[in-house]
């Protein structure tokens, strides 16, 4: 059990706000020669010790505690590269906490303010673009179905275990749809942002069963969804859009003409221009505070409506059909 420690022990530090990037998409504070990495989700909370060049450290030897105001001291059990517990307050509300890290000879300590929107990324399940989302082992993949003009676009979007984007490039598979007696097995295709498949428009609820091969991986993953409707894009939806060091994903986002949708834009990291989004057509400009989620209303006409970052250097289009 971790006992309090004497202040003189502790070396202590504040929040980073600029330098580096947490490598969890977490929060990042200097402690001692190294750092720590708060990362907050819905149901977990977890803290990653990483020395001056953001590697891993070991944790043998070392004892985590959070402390987060008006609640017990919560102490972090060890689990691979991390310390972790169940989140005793959840994400819906800002807090303020400390970390205490004491090893053998000494202890390091830091702070963290956690904002809803940021950071909350640890084992969180909630649909980004207003999909389903399973699991497979520390992968998560999220299937939208998206009404076409003719058919539907199955999208399926791949996140690590921290829901942070990963890229479709050379992940390859097959889906299998089931709408009532039509079964339908097609092969996915790189989307960019997302894998796709064209189907048939759905008539009703819809059996899908996917299998994926990822390059870094030694077996297929399997994931069985069951979609209510035909549909798992509801209209007037709201599609998150992560604004990171590569720009806005996804940078396309599909739509029905004259159907309201919410753009919630959530930038992860200072290390990028897109500090502030802009649509031309629209006369609408609006700034992009760190880990602040800024939502964004529209009824996108026919066509493509672009936005773009302020110095026009990311760009992204909401596309109506």
């Amino acid at each position: 059990m971790l006992t309090p420690i004497a202040l003189g022990w502790i070396l202590f530090s504040a929040t980073e706000t600029a330098a580096h990037v947490p490598p969890h998409g977490g929060i990042l504070a200097s402690a001692g020669e190294g750092h720590l990495e708060l990362v907050v989700g819905p149901d977990r909370v977890a803290l990653f010790p990483l020395d001056a060049k953001l590697e891993p450290l070991p944790l043998a030897g070392g004892e985590a505690v959070l402390l987060i105001g008006g609640q017990p001291p919560l102490e972090l059990a060890s689990t691979g590269d991390r310390w972790e517990a169940a989140n005793p307050v959840g994400v819906d509300s800002g807090f303020d906490a400390v970390a205490v890290v004491r090893r053998t000879t000494a202890a390091v300590a830091a702070r963290f303010a956690f904002q809803p929107g940021g950071a909350s990324l640890f084992h969180d399940h909630r649909p980004f673009h207003g999909g389903l989302v399973g699991m497979a082992g520390e992968r998560h993949m999220e299937l939208a179905v998206q009404p076409m003009a003719s058919g539907a676009e199955l999208q399926l979007y791949l996140t690590d275990a921290y829901r942070q984007p990963v890229s479709p490039t050379g992940v390859t598979g097959t889906v299998r749809v089931r709408d009532g007696a039509r079964t339908e097995t097609l092969s996915w295709s790189d989307g960019g942002d997302c894998l796709t498949a064209r189907i048939a428009k759905p008539s009703g609820p819809l059996d899908v069963h996917l299998e994926l091969n990822y390059p870094d991986a030694p077996h297929n993953v399997d994931m069985d969804y069951y979609v209510e409707q035909g549909m798992a894009k509801p209209t007037g939806s709201t599609v998150t859009i992560h604004v990171g060091s590569d720009g806005f994903v996804p940078a396309r986002i599909e739509a029905q003409g004259g159907t309201p949708v919410t753009l919630r834009f959530l930038r992860m990291t200072e290390h990028t221009c897109a500090t502030r989004v802009v649509f031309p057509a629209l006369g609408i400009e609006r700034d992009l505070p760190l880990g602040h989620p800024v939502e964004i209303s529209i009824v996108p006409r026919a066509g493509e409506t672009a936005f773009a970052c302020g110095m026009g250097m990311f760009r992204g289009a909401v596309v109506a059909r």
